[in-house]
């Protein structure tokens, strides 16, 4: 058995990540023009095991356990006004995955 520490953090690509991020904003710039800014980063902590067969030399079990969250901050100027948003979403994450040989 081979216990499991994962750790990510790091910044989130443009649009992708919550969903129309792109459809929204271009909405938003083609109603009176205006420039956003936009920052977004994830973070995952995991812990787990890997269970190894010693008969058949291959991995059987994989169980993982953690939290996850995510943290959005949008800023859209238009016609001289500013809107700004913050978001931030947790939850937790389990995967098992039972490997068996057919």
């Amino acid at each position: 058995m081979i216990q499991l520490e994962l750790e990510s953090s790091g910044d989130l690509p443009e649009g992708g990540a919550f969903g129309g991020g792109r459809r929204r904003e271009r909405g938003f710039a083609l109603t009176g023009g205006g420039r956003s800014a936009r920052d977004s980063s994830f973070e995952v902590e995991l812990e787990g095991r890997l269970v190894f067969s010693n008969d058949s030399g291959r991995p059987v079990l994989l169980e993982l356990k953690g939290t996850i969250s995510t943290e959005r901050s949008n800023e859209f100027e238009r016609q001289g006004r500013t809107m700004s948003m913050e978001t931030a979403q947790a939850g937790t994450f389990e995967q098992t995955l039972t490997l068996s040989e057919d």
